[in-house]
């Protein structure tokens, strides 16, 4: 068995965004997450990491895939023990 979480494919209402949008959004969860040091930040920071990677017009290749993963882990910790990616939608 791998330890490698791969992303499953997201449902249809999720694919709403664009890749493009979701990148932007990212970026400014980062920056307000700088600001507060939230765990609910971090927890939607995972959950667009997720959207991103799972996104059918997602166009980066396996070393990209591979560095969002790891920035997800990273952002998973930092969210804490009681963090859920799914449980925070800021």
């Amino acid at each position: 068995m791998s330890s490698i979480d791969i992303p499953s494919r997201p449902a249809p209402s999720e694919t709403r965004y664009t890749t493009e949008a979701l990148e932007q959004r990212l970026g400014q969860l980062i920056r307000h997450y700088l600001e507060t040091r939230s765990p609910a930040i971090a927890n939607s920071v995972v959950r667009h990491i997720e959207l991103l990677c799972s996104h059918p017009g997602f166009e980066g290749g396996s070393g990209v895939l591979c560095s969002y993963l790891r920035l997800k882990a990273h952002w998973r910790w930092l969210a804490g023990p009681t963090g859920t990616a799914g449980g925070a939608d800021v």
